[in-house]
């Protein structure tokens, strides 16, 4: 999922983060999620991988 809850108002955007923890707890399958806001990022993984430079590589 690339930046899924980028164009969303803060209320809506935290209530589709919602509903994608409530479907990915009673359907637990891996997900890709981009995204450039961290605290989206914290909320929503349980690993975080950070991306830098170009071409892009793991961040230390």
């Amino acid at each position: 999922m690339d930046e899924p809850f980028v164009s969303l108002d803060p209320a809506l955007s935290s209530e589709m983060m919602g509903l994608f923890e409530r479907l990915r707890a009673a359907r637990p399958v891996a997900t890709l999620l981009v995204t450039h806001a961290p605290e989206e990022a914290q909320r929503l993984a349980d690993r975080i991988v950070r991306l830098e430079g170009s071409p892009a590589r793991i961040a230390a």
